[in-house]
């Protein structure tokens, strides 16, 4: 922890700032002047050993380089977060809750265990400037369930997922229990869908013929 009245800290651009601190870089650094965080500085989120607990990023950073979550108990954010560089996992999730996190580029080391809970609208992923496939690492608090976006022309596409259907299919037992939103100036070229066997209802079978609807509640309309 960096603290001290009056004294101010600067992260210059290039910069690394790791933190084990649970209120992130807002509680490593506790001084009272007029501190700087370069958004083209980096950031590290490790959880504390030999037992880490939930981190949260610190309202300070609002933009970065390079983002790293390293902490198996998760971090969140704590105010909008744009990363243009790369985000990257080693352990961990990172949620957004009522935040909105912005990606230039495709994140790094996702996988079931390591990827973005973003669940709402005032939630959501952007990934800026799509137009060969770059893929959202999206999920909700339990289940992995990424997109992967190709459009014809450069398209910002905001995104998330959750597990509470907008409205109730006709056939309940034959659905995946999740609901992507996706939003962009422009319509996608492809997107490319993934999900976990634990999302299947009772009754879905993923080797027989697949529908995508759209809710139009209290309906779905087929996507072709």
């Amino acid at each position: 922890m960096l603290s001290g009245t009056s004294a101010i800290f600067n992260a210059n651009a290039g910069s690394t700032v790791i933190t084990t601190n649970t209120a992130g870089v807002n509680g490593s650094v506790t001084t009272t002047g007029s501190n700087v965080y370069s958004a083209t500085a980096n950031y590290v989120f490790n959880g504390a050993t030999p037992t880490p607990s939930a981190q949260s990023t610190g309202a300070a950073v609002t933009g970065a380089n390079n983002v790293t979550i390293n902490n198996s108990a998760g971090v969140s954010l704590s105010a909008n977060l744009a990363i243009t560089g790369t985000l990257t996992f080693t352990t961990g999730k990172l949620n957004t809750g009522s935040r909105t996190l912005t990606l230039s580029n495709t994140p790094s080391g996702a996988t079931t265990s390591n990827y973005i809970v973003a669940t709402s609208s005032g939630g959501a992923v952007t990934m800026n400037a799509v137009t060969t496939a770059k893929t959202l690492p999206i999920g909700t608090s339990s289940s992995y369930a990424p997109l992967t976006i190709t459009a014809g022309s450069s398209t910002n596409f905001t995104a998330y997922v959750s597990s509470s259907l907008p409205c109730t299919p006709s056939t309940a037992s034959q659905v995946v229990n999740l609901a992507w939103n996706i939003n962009g100036a422009n319509a996608p070229s492809s997107v490319t869908y993934q999900w976990n066997s634990s999302d299947h209802a009772a009754s879905f079978s993923p080797t027989g013929t697949v529908e995508m609807g759209r809710s139009t509640c209290p309906t779905y309309a087929t996507v072709s």
